[in-house]
């Protein structure tokens, strides 16, 4: 009796495997990049030491000329203000500005309204902003009623936080 040749059936065996065992690296690949991308954002979006800088920098504003700006962003056809220069219009003191934020190790402020993104103003905005802007700004949860403002910070450090500032007379 002659023995059959069972060298093909071995070949389909170790193909079925190795796409087996592809299709498992992939999907480990996909779900490990959605973690690490969670776990980039949770240690650089909100932080304590961010929110507490971004509300001394709120803080200074607040104190300040919150209402000019916010009647001058009403007003406005811009979709933000960007504050990063420390205009004399809503600074008192330009170089005190200046001090802050570099004391505080700010790079960019930007006040906008809490329905920036939900009017996909991002794509017109994005080259102006930073796409790593965008993202954060995409990434706020959207207020529920009322028109609110905010300030959005940017650090020197790679972190970002937002805080409220205003909405339809109740300050936070």
């Amino acid at each position: 009796m002659k023995k059959k040749n069972i060298n093909g059936f071995m070949l389909t065996e170790t193909l079925i495997v190795a796409v087996f065992v592809c299709s498992v690296l992939i999907l480990l690949f996909t779900l490990l990049q959605r973690v690490e991308s969670n776990f980039k954002k949770t240690f650089s979006y909100n932080t304590a030491s961010s929110l507490y800088l971004t509300k001394e920098f709120k803080d200074y504003i607040s104190n300040n000329y919150l209402e000019l700006l916010i009647k001058d962003y009403v007003e406005s056809p811009d979709a933000y203000f960007d504050l990063t220069n420390c205009d004399l219009k809503y600074f008192s003191s330009e170089d005190y500005c200046i001090n802050l934020k570099e004391k505080l190790g700010i790079s960019r402020v930007i006040f906008l309204s809490s329905d920036f993104y939900r009017e996909k103003y991002t794509d017109i905005y994005s080259s102006r902003l930073g796409q790593d802007l965008i993202d954060f700004i995409d990434y706020v949860n959207e207020d529920e009623g009322g028109k609110r403002y905010r300030i959005v910070v940017s650090f020197k450090d790679g972190t970002y936080a937002t805080l409220k500032l205003r909405g339809d007379n109740l300050y936070d």
